[in-house]
């Protein structure tokens, strides 16, 4: 079959045309792509915005004694009436025994349950130990029959190097009154066995982790969520009277409290993802792990006034706040509850800032699950009250610290 030179040339350029043509929109679309992804490094990569000096708020140092109940007017000697008072304190997870940190302490979150007919008044509770430490503090708190109720904390010094395994023992010592049929009548001295102390040994000193500051996943993550919250979380807030605009060391305490009293652990789905929920969802929810426990603390603290971190580590996530560069601010917070509480400090250009873990079942201002206390003072972060003590992560190098910034 005969086909014209004409014909064989026109058909060629048409192949010729649509190859170009889909070498072109090849080209075009790998651009396209390309672009798309040099876009998102670019933003990805971008500076996001701290905190700077100017943004900074000190907090107050208002006062929040120790609560105190009025004792009962008629007190006699005499029979005492059928009680039974039940003390209580948190020990470590295997519920065996006491945690305490060698050169630092171990607390006891106090509270005592009545399991007898009659009302009870603590007067004091106290403790001894194997070692030959002691100390007493006032309670001055009612329990009904049935009732239980928190008394105090304590904390008992454990020296360095700490005693030998036969002395880390304590047991509590307890002043009561006991409600009876005309007057009250008081008991003294009455004992109760306490649990071993499981001592964690002192870290070698170590090397100051790397710190990031801002980086764009995190900050992205944490602000985001926080900012379509905010408003609905100011609202809750108000409700509960939080909000009187005058930002003092105690809201920093009352935001803890009302994160810790409303939420429970609950881990992730066992799905291999790392879910964060906002800050209403996991009030809704009445619950979440580390990270949304602290995106919650961190956002309550922001509504409260005052400046708020989250910091990252490789399995844990926490949080930091603001204090200026005076620490004495804290003062307020140990009359609180009490005692010298060893408060973690991290230091930077603007200041310091007080480390909270929001999970802590012992007392506000006490250590991070994912810390460990070391010999020697490490640069940028230290134990108040302890010259020769710095703190680390345990099992982490990198930290990320995400500033919590909605402006």
């Amino acid at each position: 079959m005969f086909v014209s030179r004409s014909r064989v040339r026109n058909r060629e350029a048409w192949f010729l045309l649509i190859r170009v043509v889909l070498v072109m929109m090849i080209l075009t679309i790998g651009s396209l792509v390309g672009f798309y992804f040099f876009l998102q490094w670019v933003i990805e990569s971008g500076e996001r915005p701290g905190f700077a000096r100017d943004d900074l708020v000190v907090p107050a140092p208002a006062e929040r004694p120790l609560l105190h109940e009025e004792p009962p007017l008629f007190i006699r000697g005499g029979p005492t009436p059928q009680f039974s008072i039940v003390p209580m304190y948190t020990v470590n997870r295997s519920a065996e025994a006491l945690d305490g940190m060698e050169g630092i302490g171990a607390v006891l979150n106090l509270e005592a349950m009545n399991e007898g007919p009659s009302a009870i008044y603590v007067e004091s509770i106290g403790y001894t130990t194997g070692w030959g430490a002691s100390a007493e503090g006032e309670v001055g708190r009612y329990i009904e029959p049935g009732g239980r109720t928190y008394l105090r904390h304590m904390l008992i010094p454990i020296p360095s190097p700490p005693p030998a395994d036969g002395e880390l023992t304590f047991s509590l010592v307890m002043d009561i009154l006991v409600e009876g049929p005309v007057s009250w009548v008081r008991r003294e001295n009455l004992s109760f066995e306490g649990s071993g102390i499981n001592i964690i040994p002192l870290a070698g000193e170590g090397t100051p982790p790397r710190f990031g500051h801002n980086e764009p996943y995190f900050y992205d993550k944490v602000n985001d969520m926080i900012r379509g919250d905010i408003g609905e979380l100011e609202g809750i807030l108000e409700g509960e009277g939080m909000m009187d605009g005058n930002f003092t060391i105690q809201d920093i305490v009352d935001a803890y409290e009302f994160v810790s009293s409303r939420l429970e652990y609950i881990p992730d789905p066992d799905t291999g993802s790392n879910e964060w929920i906002s800050p209403i969802t996991c009030l809704e929810r009445g619950g979440g792990d580390c990270e949304d426990y602290s995106i919650l603390l961190g956002s309550v603290v922001t509504c409260l006034g005052g400046n708020s971190r989250i910091v990252f580590t490789e399995k844990h996530a926490f949080c930091a706040f603001y204090l200026g560069d005076d620490d004495s601010v804290l003062d307020p917070v140990n009359e609180r509850f009490g005692l010298d509480i060893p408060f973690q400090i991290i230091e930077d250009e603007l200041g310091k800032w007080l480390v909270v873990e929001p999970q802590s079942q012992l007392v506000f201002g006490w250590f991070p699950s994912d810390v460990v206390v070391q010999q020697g003072t490490l640069e940028d972060m230290y134990i108040r009250g302890h010259s020769d003590l710095g703190w680390a992560f345990e099992s982490s190098v990198d930290i990320s610290i995400v500033d919590i910034y909605i402006n």
